[in-house]
């Protein structure tokens, strides 16, 4: 008995070294994380919208979204959402307009789809396609690829979320 209590308390102590240790990393890692998402989604906003500089974020009905602008004139608008596909995490997608509601880019932020077949959807020759495509068309969504079909369609359902959001958020607004 005495020698199942002993072990008991050793695998306890064991435990929880190991959840200091670990907290210990999460800790000292989780700034330079976030450092280098917000980076990300710096890079990712100047490509989504060429050519503007100034990018105000701006918040509608819990929804963020960021305004690009050019001087003092607005170019564009981007917005990020989740799209389920085959992975075991959603896609990040990030989706710019300009102010005519023109797809201007679509990039990934982040996926979990399988290397080699579902990653396929993050070429330039798939995203590409949606590029120049107007957010006011009901039907928006490009070819699937073959072998990725529920990527591609996550993307395809991404890219409508999107459009969706930024045609009542951006294009309505008065200002």
């Amino acid at each position: 008995m005495r020698e199942i209590i002993r072990l008991g308390l050793m695998l306890a102590l064991i435990c929880g070294v190991s959840a200091a240790g670990l907290t210990a990393v999460y800790s000292t890692t989780l700034p330079l994380i976030e450092e280098q998402r917000a980076a990300k989604l710096q890079e990712s906003l100047e490509l989504c919208v060429p050519g503007s500089e100034v990018c105000s974020e701006i918040e509608v009905d819990g929804r963020v979204h960021w305004v690009l602008r050019d001087d003092d004139s607005i170019v564009g608008a981007s917005t990020l959402v989740e799209a389920d596909g085959y992975g075991t995490r959603p896609m990040e997608i990030m989706l710019g307009v300009n102010t005519q509601g023109e797809i201007l880019n679509v990039i990934i932020l982040s996926m979990s789809e399988t290397v080699g077949i579902g990653t396929q959807v993050k070429s330039d020759d798939f995203l590409g396609r949606f590029i120049g495509k107007s957010i006011e068309e009901d039907a928006l969504e490009v070819d699937a690829i073959t072998g990725a079909t529920i990527s591609s369609d996550a993307v395809n359902d991404g890219v409508r979320k999107a459009a969706e959001i930024l045609r009542s958020d951006f294009l309505t607004r008065p200002d």
